[in-house]
């Protein structure tokens, strides 16, 4: 019997899903995803979970709950760091035991320990052939499916590189879409800066990029920036960002500003999230002080997509009234 892998549509899925779907996949497993977050989703999370997480944490147990009567394992993996000498917010390290002690014993789990620290590459495969022995699967069929996972994240992260968002580039690797290039760079562009699960997930951000996208703006995010140049660029501060994905945030906000890319910025934050209101405030005074038109969207279960709109309309207004000045 075919074992089905469940995966969560959120958090560290729009980074990594094609390594995760292709490395379950090469090993004969089937892999199942949650349902977009909606309305029922977010809920649920809400519901299930203590009131001082997160919104993305949130919507993370609605997406676990949603999988639950349709696989035989889900894979929550515990995220410490994904660079060496960095780390990854404490929410991750701690999740999978939270969702299991939320949803007691209705489903298996699969929570292998990423914690990079010399050889990342080797460190990530031995974490993942250990969970395949867990699955009783053979030792070579799991270290040929990793080779075939590794590809498949790098030909995903190429796409990224094309200016595509992780939403756009998965379209092309599940084949739903054949590859297109979705930025326009004649048209004046907004940088959307965040974190991925703010960013590319519509409910969550009630459809940000699609909504600057339909006005005609042309959206860079820190995905479609070069590891090499965010690591070049985060390096100019005094002192070195051990949260990784901050490091992308401030590397890919001074990359944008110094090459002249944007007209503007927002940035996409969850209301309570402690590396936020480190890394926000960091580049907010950059970008004040580089009189660059800002707006920060701070995020929850109780904001308000009308009010959302109304800012979001007028900080647009803004930008073409500047640019025809």
């Amino acid at each position: 019997m075919t074992i089905r892998i469940g995966i969560p549509q959120s958090l560290f899925y729009y980074y990594y899903y094609p390594l995760w779907s292709t490395y379950f996949k090469e090993t004969g497993c089937h892999v199942v995803v949650s349902n977009n977050t909606n309305k029922n989703i977010a809920t649920r999370g809400v519901q299930l979970t203590v009131d001082e997480a997160c919104f993305p944490v949130k919507i993370y147990f609605g997406h676990t709950e949603n999988l639950l009567s349709r696989v035989d394992y889900i894979f929550c993996p515990r995220i410490v760091s994904i660079e060496p000498k960095e780390y990854i917010c404490p929410k991750f390290m701690g999740l999978p035991d939270m969702v299991k002690a939320a949803f007691n014993h209705k489903v298996k789990w699969l929570t292998p320990t990423i914690a990079l620290k010399k050889n990342c590459q080797q460190e990530h495969k031995t974490a993942f052939i250990a969970m395949a022995r867990e699955l009783k699967i053979d030792s070579k069929l799991a270290h040929h499916a990793w080779d075939k996972a590794v590809k498949a994240q790098l030909n995903y992260e190429k796409f990224l590189l094309k200016e595509l968002t992780p939403n756009d580039a998965l379209e092309v690797f599940s084949g739903s879409k054949t590859e297109k290039k979705l930025s326009n760079r004649d048209a004046p562009s907004i940088a959307v800066l965040g974190h991925g699960y703010n960013l590319y997930d519509p409910h969550l951000n009630m459809n940000l990029i699609k909504k600057l996208r339909d006005h005609g703006f042309n959206i860079l995010t820190p995905e479609m920036v070069d590891k090499e140049i965010i690591n070049q660029q985060s390096s100019k501060l005094r002192k070195r960002i051990f949260w990784t994905l901050g490091k992308k945030i401030i590397g890919s906000l001074y990359d944008f500003s110094e090459n002249n890319r944007i007209q503007g910025i927002i940035y996409v934050a969850s209301f309570g999230c402690g590396p936020d209101s480190l890394i926000g405030h960091l580049a907010e005074g950059y970008i004040r002080k580089n009189n660059i038109p800002f707006m920060l969207l701070t995020l929850d279960e109780h904001t308000g997509e009308a009010g959302v709109n109304t800012r979001l309309e007028a900080f647009l207004d803004m930008l073409r009234r500047r640019e025809a000045v």
